[in-house]
């Protein structure tokens, strides 16, 4: 790890702004100019450069020169989650924001999210964002928090094991406010994942909190359609087991939660593998991820609650385990698996779509019970018992 840009004198600043650079010269002197141009000025701006071989580092040199504010560390290429938590490590400030150095903030994105942790006295303050498409800079989407944080857009939450209304958040990091303190005092850290490594950062952080906050303000605009970043690419579908790597470790952190909290986080954990997996459908890797979703899930289903039957990830995951349903049930699943990949190639799948489907033709789909091929990862963290059939409903 190499550190370039003069070192820290003087007190503390309130925020250290951790930003990840790899490859990012079509966007980062944008999101670097977004940080200057914050109202908020008591920052540290640490950049991680993870071995980019474009002009990345030429620009982070030249904002360095003129910004003592900058400090610029540079590492052979080793992936996000590496590259955050040199930040980390590096880090000075009181709270510490993770930006990616193809999106921007507001320019009171700080001052509000800085406000509302001081007044709150939170481990975590989380605002909300928007999509822009990163070719055409139109505005795709504006996101909003989990159905039963609406009502009370600016909300104080309690984590710990029994953060049931978490659970369903938004894991990325990058809008949201960190307690640089929390972090270290309780060793929280990305997992050295190539991709997803957020998701099982997010949980720890809300398995281990006290208090959280939600403010109904967007204030970072995240470009998406980069061939050049992880969603973008094809990283996440050539990686694919990184979402049984992720699971591994939430479902250990969550070892100790009630059976309920557990089946929650199982469904979640599914229901993200799922999502990425409608994203091969029609690549060369759709096959090899279906057979894995296969035998990966299958052990664990049993664990679910029947209410799950009604969802969009659970029919799918189900037609693909049983393509050959007895009676009724065999045609209206394969029905719904091709209007999910119609739905796919016409730019995404359409949940609203699915789950109309699955509630007027086949609510609640009886399996067929079957023997299941316990895989290794299921062995270790599932009980076994003499003569249990995992892959039986």
């Amino acid at each position: 790890m190499t550190v370039h840009g003069k070192e820290k004198t003087g007190s503390a600043p309130q925020i250290s702004v951790v930003i990840p650079v790899y490859n990012s010269e079509a966007y980062l002197e944008k999101c670097l100019d977004s940080v200057l141009a914050s109202t908020f000025s008591d920052l540290e701006i640490i950049c991680v450069d993870d071995g980019s071989s474009d002009r990345s580092m030429e620009i982070l040199r030249s904002y360095a020169q003129a910004d003592p504010r900058f400090r610029i560390l540079t590492q052979d290429h080793q992936y996000v989650g590496a590259a955050r938590n040199a930040g980390i490590q590096a880090a000075s400030g009181k709270y510490i924001h993770f930006l990616d150095s193809d999106d921007e903030i507001l320019p009171d994105a700080y001052e509000k999210l800085w406000q509302a942790s001081e007044s709150a006295l939170t481990d975590m303050c989380e605002c909300l964002y928007v999509e822009v498409n990163a070719a055409s800079e139109e505005i795709r989407s504006s996101t909003g928090f989990p159905r039963q944080s609406r009502r009370h857009p600016l909300s104080v939450y309690s984590g710990g094991i029994n953060a049931r209304s978490l659970i369903f958040g938004n894991v990325v990091p990058w809008n949201k406010l960190f307690l640089r303190d929390f972090l270290i005092r309780n060793s929280i850290l990305f997992p050295d994942l190539i991709c997803g490594e957020d998701r099982s950062f997010y949980f720890d952080v809300i398995f281990k909190t006290d208090r959280i906050i939600r403010i109904p303000d967007r204030l970072i605009r995240h470009r998406i359609s980069i061939s050049t970043s992880l969603d973008g690419s094809d990283i996440r579908l050539r990686h694919f087991d990184v979402e049984f790597r992720s699971f591994e470790l939430i479902w250990d952190m969550a070892k100790d939660a009630s059976a309920d909290l557990k089946k929650t986080v199982l469904e979640n954990c599914i229901h993200d593998s799922m999502f990425y997996y409608a994203r091969s459908i029609g690549t060369r890797y759709e096959q090899p991820i279906r057979e894995d979703l296969c035998e990966y899930w299958q052990p664990f289903l049993p664990l679910l609650d029947n209410s799950v039957r009604i969802r969009w990830w659970y029919i799918l995951l189900a037609e693909m385990m049983y393509r050959e349903l007895p009676g009724r049930y065999g045609k209206p699943i394969r029905f719904l698996h091709d209007q999910f990949i119609e739905a796919n190639r016409r730019g995404g799948p359409s949940s609203l779509l699915v789950i109309a489907l699955v509630r007027a033709s086949c609510v609640f789909i009886p399996l067929p019970a079957r023997k299941a091929r316990r895989n290794d990862s299921a062995s270790r963290i599932l009980p076994q018992e003499e003569g249990d059939d995992h892959g039986a409903f």
